[in-house]
């Protein structure tokens, strides 16, 4: 058996067996379209040839790269152990480019193949694969896939920034939202952003405090991490009980800053474009509420000069000008949901009370803001 590592987006022709994130293959074509670098395990016996994705002379060293020992190899006891002693809610923890959601899919699968429906909730605001960045998404499994970029979301919420400082507690009390999800499941993966340095190690306990998961899996190495000794020392005791430790993903899978933010575009893109987009006038005043930064507000104004702090109004919304809302990424849903949206767009111009907004949902009474513009879409 060999493992060889293939990066997206790609379509890849098999001949004889090959184990992809736990999906048995055989003699197809199949591929995805994320960015990502996926372990394919092939039998010694059979082939693998890209079809589509890119230039197999210049990029080779990107593309296709054969490895033995890594990929999914070396989560295999520990998922095999998860299985064994039937955990019902696995947390997996770790730094960027650890294989966070390499794991969480291939657990996914495995609970799959088992006759399970796992509930998969992606909680990396900035990188997710379930809903567009400044969000978090989470779906129930019904069948094995080897590209989250293929699953359908159940639940979105809405967070507002791509950066979890600032936004922890909104993340921690949308993943217990999720959690009560009423799709019926069996158990559930909380896949975290890389955010465990710092401030982000208090933030992390805190949110297995709230969640109280029977599973708790750190990526990463155990001679080198640092931060592995201190996040095992600052866990309650109960929770104590419940830490795995899991072998991160070796260097090959680290993504530069400019590949992020492409992938972070691309994502955006996806969710943008989906259900038919129209440019949509908004009536402000027929909307209840816009949200920003977690606080409800009645109204959007701009601040003129001569209105001094004495007679601003803590239900209005103050922007500096109509340019602060132009290219602001924008999610649609409803207040009584606490925070879940049922679509997504972009601001194009504001005046006089008016949103020229692009929609893909027409359902709504409240609009949220994010912190984030986009300038090429």
């Amino acid at each position: 058996m060999e493992t060889v590592l293939i990066k997206g987006p790609v379509l890849l022709e098999i001949k004889g067996e090959c184990n992809i994130l736990g999906v048995k293959c055989k003699n197809e074509c199949i591929g995805w379209e994320s960015s990502r670098i996926i372990p394919v395990e092939k039998n010694n016996n059979s082939t693998l040839s890209i079809i589509k994705g890119k230039s197999w002379n210049h990029h080779s060293h990107e593309t296709i790269s054969h490895h033995t020992k890594i990929g999914i190899s070396i989560w295999k006891d520990l998922v095999r152990n998860v299985l064994k002693q039937e955990k019902k809610r696995i947390t997996i923890i770790g730094p960027s480019n650890s294989g966070k959601s390499t794991l969480s899919l291939y657990m996914a699968n495995m609970f799959i193949s088992h006759g399970l429906r796992p509930l998969l909730i992606d909680a990396d605001i900035g990188q997710g694969d379930l809903a567009p960045p400044t969000c978090m998404g989470a779906a129930v499994m019904n069948f094995q896939e080897i590209d989250l970029w293929n699953v359908k979301t159940n639940c979105t919420n809405f967070i507002g920034g791509i950066q979890p400082i600032g936004y922890e507690s909104k993340i921690i009390s949308s993943i217990r939202q999720q959690l009560d999800i009423s799709i019926t499941h069996n158990l559930s993966i909380i896949n975290t952003d890389g955010y465990i340095k710092g401030n982000g190690l208090g933030y992390k306990i805190d949110l297995l405090k709230k969640i109280q998961p029977d599973c708790i899996i750190y990526l990463g190495d155990a001679n080198m991490d640092r931060n592995l000794m201190k996040f095992f020392s600052h866990l309650p005791r109960n929770l104590k009980m419940n830490f795995m430790y899991g072998e991160k993903q070796g260097a090959v899978n680290n993504r530069s800053l400019m590949e992020r933010y492409a992938k972070r575009m691309k994502t955006f893109t996806k969710f943008l474009t989906k259900n038919n987009e129209i440019v949509m006038k908004i009536d402000l005043s027929r909307i209840n509420y816009i949200n920003y930064r977690n606080k409800f507000y009645s109204e959007i104004k701009c601040l003129k000069e001569y209105e001094s702090s004495n007679a601003i109004n803590e239900k209005i919304l103050y922007i500096p000008d109509n340019g602060f809302l132009k290219n602001r990424f924008v999610g649609f849903g409803n207040k009584i949901d606490n925070g879940q949206i049922y679509g997504f767009g972009l601001i194009d111009d504001f005046a006089d009370g008016v949103l020229m907004v692009k929609v893909n949902n027409k359902e709504f009474d409240t609009i949220f803001l994010s912190d984030t513009k986009l300038d090429l879409i």
